[in-house]
């Protein structure tokens, strides 16, 4: 085999390797959430546990008619099994971000014990989920996995829906259960696309590159007859190759790239949309939230 046939069946070989890759990252998310739904809905149950916790409503802002906020009760006792649960909504400006108002509710409500807080933070435009350390499986992860799934609603004015929606995940994952992460599996996708775009431009460059000749030919019309030049210096252009699909396909690679890194907050009209998590002063709580 020649050098140019095995530089082919390489090049070859390497996209379809890539490819390959690009499906398993695609597709990989949606494998593992099966998985783990699966396992979790067989796994042993928590203790059962006699105590019911407290269930606190403020809505402070307004956001719920009574039918509403009797509903949402109802649908908190599912958390309340298992630790204290709170919603609670505001709207005056207190100089503090969402994450920090959050940890001083959730210590003024639960001072002595473990506790949930959901908060809808109509001054900052920003939802928050609050939880105590020792809460079990609700990481900050997984905190801003809810409010990436559910912030929507309050971007729409649906703040029932919304926070519907958010308990009823704080449900599922304190007791072991998998909740969706579309925004996870929004920037897989798109990074898999961008592997898909970049493995498209090194074949189609490695294809359109314009070779340097080896000798140059001049026809010389007295004598009929090609002459080869010596001593000619050539001079590289700045394009080394033919504009089209590689110069194409790496511009789409990049702007594919550029959208999956800036695609795990998802926008809203504050910023980046998510924001920060983790422990605010000495509190022994963690969370996470989204913009709308």
């Amino acid at each position: 085999m020649t050098d140019k046939g095995r530089k082919k069946a390489f090049s070859n070989v390497f996209l379809n390797i890539l490819l390959v890759v690009s499906v398993v990252v695609l597709i990989a998310p949606f494998v593992r959430d099966g998985i783990v739904s699966a396992i979790s809905s067989k796994a042993p149950k928590d203790e059962e546990v006699n105590q019911t916790f407290r269930i606190e409503i403020k809505d402070g802002a307004g956001l719920l008619s009574d039918d509403e906020e009797d509903a949402l009760r109802e649908e908190l006792a599912a958390v309340a099994k298992h630790y204290n649960v709170a919603f609670v909504s505001t709207k005056e400006p207190t100089g503090l971000n969402a994450g920090e108002r959050a940890d001083l509710l959730l210590s003024d409500l639960f001072a002595d014990s473990h506790g949930i807080l959901l908060l809808i933070d109509m001054y900052n435009r920003e939802i928050y989920i609050r939880a105590d350390n020792s809460v079990k499986h609700l990481t900050v992860a997984k905190c801003e996995t809810i409010t990436d799934n559910v912030y929507t609603y309050s971007s729409a004015g649906d703040y029932y829906q919304c926070a519907s929606k958010a308990f009823a995940q704080i449900a599922r994952i304190v007791e072991g259960k998998s909740v969706p992460e579309v925004m996870k599996h929004m920037s897989n996708a798109l990074l898999a696309l961008s592997a898909g775009f970049f493995a498209a431009f090194i074949i189609a460059n490695a294809k359109t590159r314009i070779k340097r000749p080896s000798q140059v030919l001049q026809f010389d019309g007295n004598t009929r007859k090609e002459l080869i030049l010596s001593n000619v210096k050539i001079v590289p252009n700045s394009v080394t190759s033919r504009p089209g699909a590689g110069a194409t396909a790496l511009n789409i690679a990049v702007d594919v790239i550029r959208i999956a890194s800036s695609s795990g907050g998802g926008g809203g009209s504050h910023g980046s949309g998510r924001s920060g998590g983790g422990s605010h002063g000495g509190g022994g709580s963690h969370g996470g939230g989204h913009r709308f």
